[in-house]
Formats: C-alpha cells, sequence, structure tokens
C-alpha cells in the first residue's frame, strides 16, 4: 500500500458529514461548558473511525494478497538446460 492509497482511507473515513458535524456539536457543547458530553462524543467518534480506518487497510491488504494469488503464471522456458519453470508474475521484473 502506498501513502496515496493511505492518505486517501484517511480522508474518506475522517472527512464524511457525520464524523465534522459530531466534532462541531463537541465543540458547541465546550463552548457551553458541557465538557463530560463533548469528551464523550469525541472520544466514541474518534474511536470509531480509527477501527474504520484500521480495517479498510487489512481489507485492502488482503486484497491485494487476493490479487498476488490469482496473477497468471509466466512460462520460463531454458534453452541449455532444456527445462521449463513457472514463474509467478509477482517474482518477475520487466526491462521496458
Amino acid at each position: 500500500m502506498n501513502s496515496s492509497e493511505l492518505i486517501g482511507i484517511l480522508r474518506r473515513n475522517i472527512l464524511t458529514p457525520v464524523v465534522l458535524s459530531i466534532y462541531v456539536l463537541a465543540g458547541i457543547l465546550l463552548f457551553l461548558h458541557e465538557y463530560r458530553d463533548a469528551w464523550f462524543m469525541s472520544f466514541v467518534i474518534t474511536l470509531n473511525t480509527i477501527f474504520a480506518i484500521v480495517q479498510e487497510i487489512r481489507a485492502r491488504r488482503a486484497l491485494h494478497k487476493l490479487e498476488l494469488m490469482n496473477a497468471p503464471l509466466l512460462a520460463y522456458h531454458n534453452q541449455t538446460a532444456r527445462s521449463s519453470r513457472f514463474l509467478h508474475r509477482s517474482n518477475c521484473w520487466y526491462n521496458d
């Protein structure tokens, strides 16, 4: 997983209307000196967002592993040894 995918996951989970509105409501509660309610709302939504981010990262990694398992094999034939080998596409590099 590269940094742009990670930034996308963070953006999708943090910058949602529900999360932002709850943080705005927590800010209003702080302004009204309702510290316990503001802390509780902020804590719960932050914990929920962290769980969602971790789950999405784990799902992306699992999907990437499944894609590698489903990748086709490449046939490699060695003329001098008169043998053939099958290589997984993830173990090969290409020189364009």
